[in-house]
């Protein structure tokens, strides 16, 4: 396999910062991605946007007009799979010095594109500098700042209370992804309630939101959009929104869970989706805190849960945590202690889940897992979880660590890795790995000085890749593509 058509897509004076999946919009040749140009300055980041890479021009989606580093802030946009629909990390409107954006203080903010009526950059030219484009131009292309941006709804319904009904979180949501059928969004999620009684643990867990059908959603929120009440919700603690929001695991439970991914069922397309997530168990007095992953699997009737629940709470009387709703069944897939001997690393504390920070990423039938172990000669490797059975087998070659995220290719026949400074693609079904040749190694030949998160696949192309890297003699987070042949 050999690397053609490197090219670099974006060049304005500012960061074209992509999530780590989900970033094509569908039905186009589209990536959305926010300006961040440093992982943690989403309080300070304030447009989406999108290239097209037909012709490279830029769009400007949304901008929160703010330039606050206190927020409110947006980041990670993804996009549904069946429709031009993206969400993304938005922190509340009543940001400011004294309360500022937060872990607890976001929600996900659901946006309809229309290309054709959003805002078109200007091309900007190789040569140009420090601005590549024009403030002028963003001025008349963000609203005010004192009002509720239009077509930009909440996922979620928050309350910031200690009773909250079904569907309803009190806090903040994070790394959004869809569902392959588009019918439920999972996210990580930190409860203000829990954080305003101890501030000094980690309350991370994850969580899932049921979306109405996109009629009936549009036609409440809409209305509730309009109104001066919902204007105002959305400035304080509370808002209503586009889905039934619950959690998969409470956030005081010893295990704190994060980045997760969704799972398709093996049994039938018409039962929901699985959950799957790394959950930390914490250090006991013979074992130090590791890394495992986890399966939730909803029940067949989880679609009717905003029916079978309404009118109750989630919240429990006695501890006052957030309960997840009935018949979630929570399996612990890996036990890393009881891995092969290839995959037993010696040091007990560097067992589990480890390598760079990734998402997990499952296959298209549901059989497997797919996430980074240190195997027992300390190298990073890929590795395969059977959903069945939770045995991990080792993917990607002995010896080479893997050294950025992986990513899956929408047909979920391949796997990109970097190992080392290379590029490698796996085929999933034979699992041959196969070296790209003329993908740039970072030295002085390179284009860029330092790549960014994963490589991803492009849908609908002849295996595109696309990827963030920041440019030689240059501070800024560029979006790059190439074609594998």
């Amino acid at each position: 396999m050999s690397l053609v058509d490197l090219k670099q897509r974006t060049i304005g004076s500012y960061g074209h910062f992509l999530n780590h999946r989900q970033s094509q919009l569908c039905g186009s040749q589209t990536l959305l991605y926010d300006t961040r140009n440093l992982d943690p300055d989403i309080a300070k980041t304030s447009r989406i946007e999108a290239v097209d890479l037909r012709d490279e021009s830029i769009h400007v989606l949304y901008d929160t007009a703010s330039n606050s580093p206190h927020g409110p802030g947006v980041a990670a946009a993804v996009c549904h799979p069946l429709r031009s629909t993206a969400l993304f990390i938005h922190g509340l409107f009543s940001c400011n010095e004294a309360n500022p954006y937060s872990m607890t203080r976001r929600f996900g903010g659901l946006l309809d594109i229309d290309l054709t009526k959003m805002p078109k950059m200007p091309k900007a030219s190789s040569s140009e500098s420090s601005q590549a484009y024009s403030s002028d131009f963003l001025s008349e292309t963000t609203c005010s700042s004192n009002q509720m941006p239009r077509k930009v709804w909440p996922l979620e319904n928050r309350a910031l209370a200690e009773n909250v009904p079904w569907g309803t979180l009190r806090g903040g949501t994070h790394a959004h992804s869809f569902s392959p059928d588009g019918k439920w969004v999972s996210f990580t999620y930190n409860d203000a309630v829990i954080a305003n009684r101890d501030g000094q643990i980690d309350r991370r867990t994850v969580g899932i939101a049921l979306l109405k059908p996109p009629a009936v959603c549009k036609s409440s929120l809409d209305k509730s959009e309009n109104s001066p009440t919902a204007t105002q919700a959305l400035h304080e603690e509370w808002s209503h929104g586009a889905g039934w929001a619950t959690l998969v695991l409470d956030p005081v439970h010893p295990i704190s869970a994060r980045e997760e991914c969704w799972v398709p069922n093996e049994s039938s397309i018409s039962v929901p989706p699985r959950l799957a997530f790394i959950g930390r168990i914490p250090p006991t007095s013979t074992h130090p805190s590791i890394d495992e992953v986890f399966l939730a699997e909803l029940p067949q009737d989880a679609g009717d849960w905003p029916e079978q629940l309404h009118g109750f709470t989630p919240t429990d009387p006695l501890s006052g945590r957030l309960q997840p709703p009935p018949g979630i069944t929570l399996r612990q897939l890996t036990y890393s202690d009881q891995v092969s001997p290839e995959l037993l690393h010696p040091d007990p504390g560097m067992r589990g889940i480890q390598g760079p920070r990734h998402w997990l990423t499952a296959s298209t039938c549901g059989k497997w897992i797919y996430s980074l172990f240190r195997d027992s000669a300390n190298c990073v490797r890929a590795v395969r979880i059977s959903t069945l059975s939770g045995e991990v087998q080792p993917m990607s070659p002995a010896g080479m660590s893997v050294t950025r995220p992986p990513a899956i290719d929408p047909s979920g026949r391949l796997m990109s890795l970097i190992l080392g400074d290379a590029l490698y693609l796996i085929d999933l079904q034979s699992l041959q790995v196969f070296a790209v040749d003329g993908w740039p190694s970072e030295d002085a030949h390179c284009p860029w000085d330092e790549l960014v998160g994963p490589v991803q696949f492009l849908r609908g192309t002849s295996l595109e890749i696309y990827w963030n890297a920041r440019p030689k003699g240059s501070s800024w987070l560029q979006i790059w593509t190439a074609r594998v042949q």
